[in-house]
């Protein structure tokens, strides 16, 4: 069976264009590029397949970064607003603006604080009939991950991954306040599967025409975020994220804790 994840990141830095490489990975040795100097992000388009038995221990070890960093951040930034709680899940519609990506899901879920301080959190990607699940335990600011347990369709048990200490995941820039106050554009009705919302929509550029970053932000849903898209220096799609569901009381599936 194969699993296909089309995600996609941009680099977003001092130069005036927004670049979308487009790496790929091949099994059983996958390239992964994943280049991430602060505050520009270097991540293209990721399309994984996984052979029938089932991803291999250091294939899904690569995997994990990458699948974070894409559930994590827009652009490399983090503009959710500081309301989730321990249970609470949001679930999110992906497409691209390439016709053979796959039909995409997003579910990231908020499962528990630890000792510490310290998170777990789960993000469970489908593409088309596949899935992939990560639980993995962050250090109290997010900035690291501490522990992984992974499960891909066509396995039977989860297992336990191998995490070092320098594993490559890219903590996204938070964006201040005033920069979130300064970039919206104005309060609009947004239609997604999940239902209609007032949102603030929140709209940044880069300069010489580099393409645009969009958010439309809703205090009352888990995370704050109901859309958000981003489009290249042309103005076509990169990819659009749709809220699809969202709710409370989620917990391990993986028996992480």
């Amino acid at each position: 069976m194969l699993i296909a994840i089309a995600v996609v990141a941009l680099m977003v830095g001092c130069a005036p264009k927004i670049k979308v490489p487009a790496p790929q990975i091949n099994l059983p040795a996958p390239q992964i590029n994943v280049n991430v100097p602060q505050p520009q992000v270097n991540v293209g388009p990721q399309q994984p397949q996984m052979a029938p038995q089932g991803p291999q221990m250091q294939i899904m070890v690569n995997y994990a970064p990458v699948v974070f960093y894409y559930a994590f951040s827009t652009g490399g930034y983090w503009i959710w607003l500081e309301n989730l709680k321990p249970g609470d899940w949001v679930k999110f519609d992906i497409k691209t603006g390439e016709p053979s990506s796959p039909n995409m899901t997003i579910e990231k879920a908020f499962l528990k604080v630890v000792e510490g301080g310290k998170q777990w959190w789960r993000v469970t990607y489908t593409a088309n009939v596949d899935t992939l699940i990560y639980e993995v335990l962050f250090s109290p600011d997010m900035s690291s991950i501490l522990r992984v347990r992974a499960k891909a369709t066509g396995d039977t048990a989860p297992s336990e991954l191998p995490v070092t200490e320098n594993m490559g995941y890219a903590q996204p820039l938070k964006l201040t306040k005033e920069s979130i106050e300064g970039a919206t554009v104005g309060f609009e009705q947004v239609t997604v599967p999940a239902g209609t919302f007032t949102a603030r929509h929140v709209k940044y550029g880069v300069p010489g025409g580099g393409g645009t970053l969009e958010w439309w932000l809703v205090e009352d849903v888990p995370g704050g975020v109901v859309k958000y898209r981003i489009t290249d220096p042309e103005g076509k799609l990169v990819v659009e994220a749709l809220l699809e569901s969202y709710g409370s009381g989620a917990t391990t599936i993986l028996n992480s804790y």
